[in-house]
């Protein structure tokens, strides 16, 4: 009995070992299988950080938030970009880096007005704004080419890169201009002193006329000593050589290419082409060009033609297309 009864013993032993070593088998294979578990990575892009803090969680993921910048499109915290990328096949477990959005950057509008526009332009663009529209208008007290006013005003919170319009003074309005006397000066000269006077050129039409250089005025319209209100413009003729003499445009088939270079420095210029071709004035260009660009434009039509242009407003350059 005795003998038995140890071989009984040793049996239940045995089915024990047996029983643990399987029950462990089975525990350990299930945690590889487990930890071999594969979850595809969701597209949590613009969508709220609580969101995807429990979506991830219920993946079995990790959240890990790695950093955050301000942003124009994507509200404030929600996501910018995550890493690994959607649809990407992960190990449960494995961490998710996300980048938060703190909205978009805000700033306090600087007051530019009473300065020039030179000025007021360093400082919007220095504050991380643009320049928008610049408007024109007569100022009795505040000097020509200074800030009448500014919009948005002067302290409002806006985001960066958002646009400020100007209004810039013309001067005091003057109460009536003589037309001066531009017979015998160059296209150039002319409309360089009605500039000064605040007066401008409407359209410039040309004849030949004997006796007088070519390209230089020989009848305006008002004559001269007419009393025109600011900015008025005067019509000009100019005498043209005669037909035998005319010189070929600069490229065949009636073309001529315009070429101008904006000054060096480091602020933008406004720069303006006006054409005046026949009974049409027209703008070629106008637009903020960065120093020591080069602008080309092609001018077509009939001649004669005169372009002016304009740098911040101010006339700087006349040539006639013959």
């Amino acid at each position: 009995m005795a003998v038995v009864s140890k071989i009984v013993k040793w049996l239940i032993l045995a089915g024990l070992f047996v029983l643990v070593v399987g029950v462990s088998a089975y525990l350990t294979l299930t945690a590889i299988i487990d930890s071999e578990a594969v979850v595809v990575i969701p597209d949590l892009r613009g969508k709220h950080v609580v969101y995807a803090l429990e979506r991830l969680t219920d993946l079995g993921l990790n959240t890990k938030v790695k950093g955050s910048s301000y942003n124009h499109d994507i509200p404030k915290h929600h996501v910018i970009l995550q890493n690994p990328e959607p649809g990407a096949e992960v190990k449960s477990g494995r961490d998710v880096n996300l980048s938060l959005s703190r909205g978009p950057d805000s700033i306090q509008l600087p007051n530019v007005i009473g300065l020039s526009l030179q000025q007021a332009r360093v400082i919007v663009e220095s504050n991380d704004l643009k320049v928008g529209n610049l408007t024109y208008s007569h100022h009795r007290r505040i000097p020509r080419q200074h800030l009448i006013g500014q919009y948005p005003p002067a302290g409002t919170q806006t985001a960066t890169q958002q646009a400020v319009d100007l209004l810039v003074s013309l001067g005091p309005r003057p109460k009536g201009l003589k037309v001066p006397d531009l017979s015998g000066v160059d296209l150039d000269e002319a409309a360089r002193l009605l500039d000064r006077y605040g007066l401008s050129v409407a359209q410039v039409g040309t004849r030949h006329q004997p006796g007088h250089r070519a390209n230089v005025v020989i009848s305006q319209s008002p004559p001269q000593g007419q009393r025109l209100a600011s900015g008025e413009a005067v019509s000009l003729v100019l005498n043209r050589l005669p037909p035998d003499l005319e010189r070929p445009t600069a490229i065949s088939g009636g073309l001529h290419l315009f070429r101008y270079r904006t000054p060096q420095g480091f602020l933008k210029h406004q720069l303006r082409v006006r054409l005046s071709q026949g009974d049409v004035t027209r703008d070629l260009h106008d637009a903020l060009v960065p120093p020591g660009q080069e602008i080309w434009l092609l001018v077509a039509g009939p001649r004669p033609a005169s372009l002016f242009v304009y740098l911040d407003n101010d006339l700087v350059e006349t040539k006639v297309l013959d």
